[in-house]
């Protein structure tokens, strides 16, 4: 349904992304803003201010038909932007975005309630008034589909949760889910050989990092608890580094059911060992691969390809680029498919129709 269509989604700040002839942009205005829902203020967004949709139609190639500059088919990338000159933390971090089915889903808060705002690729329009069994922001999540499982974050109040929640695109509703068992925020979701699983993210009374996943089971609808599953480091910062509990939260995808992360600090690719539950390095990111701690780097999955979104900065300036690499094919070589001139920062980022 969603074949040969591509879509870049970014706020329309002041230094927002400079319009590029092969991304065409399309100006939506969002008439209704009046409900609640999760990551950093999306309260930014009111009544009557445009967001902007880049929209590129990519055909499907084959593998030996594609080149460093050919961009991939199927591929629909959705990403908010933000102003290089802003703060590079968890500030803004209470955002997200989750492609579940033929929707797009921005969750951000706004002063008093959280707000999601629900855009479908069907009908080309954004409405608002959907609203959580639980309402949260900083939580992990990942799409099936036509469901998707939420799980962790923390509510207006700041408390850090457990509970979990899911989505079904098809019928509209949300349905609670049996609790985690550790309460986290700021953690990563993917579904992996037909089970959702969480990894790493903040918990506790000290707000400690946590290292373990946990499993959800969709059959049994029980949680299990996985050590070590989170592929961020646990050490002593580095030299003018900030502590671990303030980088973005793990970078992981899956691949033919294959799990993977992308560690920015060493600028490395590493695979999860299923069967002795460890991480592997089996290569390098992209040398323009740019972040802060993490933060405004993209790690996801697109058919049988690892894509990563970022890129190099330099004094406010810089590009948005689109890295594709096919775990299948060998150890990573990667391909850049597009590039942008951007005044922007990439915090946020969903990839659909792939």
């Amino acid at each position: 349904m969603l074949e040969n269509r591509a879509c870049l989604v970014s706020r329309d700040y002041s230094r927002s992304c400079e319009r590029n002839a092969s991304w065409p942009f399309v100006s939506l205005r969002l008439e209704k803003a009046e409900i609640p829902q999760t990551k950093r203020p999306l309260s930014d967004i009111n009544r009557g201010e445009e967001i902007e949709v880049g929209v590129v139609k990519f055909p499907k190639l084959s593998t030996d038909q594609m080149d460093s500059t050919s961009p991939i088919g199927g591929m629909v990338n959705a990403a908010l932007a933000q102003s290089a000159s802003e703060p590079r933390s968890r500030r803004h971090a209470d955002k997200e975005s989750l492609a579940v089915g033929t929707e797009l889903l921005v969750f951000g808060r706004d002063l008093m309630s959280h707000v999601i705002y629900r855009y479908s690729l069907l009908t080309n329009t954004w409405t608002t008034g959907m609203r959580m069994n639980a309402p949260r922001c900083l939580f992990g999540s990942a799409s099936l589909g036509e469901i998707a499982i939420l799980a962790g974050g923390c509510d207006l109040n700041g408390s850090v949760l457990k509970s979990a929640e899911l989505y079904n695109s098809e019928s509209g509703t949300w349905t609670t889910l049996p609790s985690m068992h550790k309460p986290r925020k700021m953690c990563s979701g993917v579904f992996l050989d037909g089970k959702f699983y969480v990894v790493g993210g903040i918990g506790g009374a000290d707000n400690a990092l946590l290292t373990c996943g946990e499993e959800y089971d969709l059959a049994t609808q029980t949680w299990t608890e996985i050590p070590n599953m989170s592929p961020v480091r646990t050490g002593a910062a580095r030299d003018n580094e900030p502590p671990v509990t303030s980088e973005a939260p793990p970078l992981i995808a899956v691949v033919n059911n294959q799990l993977y992360a992308a560690d920015y600090a060493d600028m490395e690719v590493r695979k999860y060992d299923k069967e002795n539950k460890m991480w592997v390095t089996v290569g390098r990111l992209p040398e323009r691969a740019d972040s802060m701690y993490g933060w405004g780097l993209a790690f996801r999955a697109c058919g049988d390809r690892l894509m990563v979104i970022g890129g190099p900065r330099n004094a406010g300036e810089g590009f948005i680029e689109v890295n594709s690499w096919i775990p299948s094919e060998g150890p990573p070589e990667w391909h850049l498919l597009d590039r942008k001139r951007s005044g922007s920062f990439v915090y946020n980022c969903a990839v659909m129709g792939c």
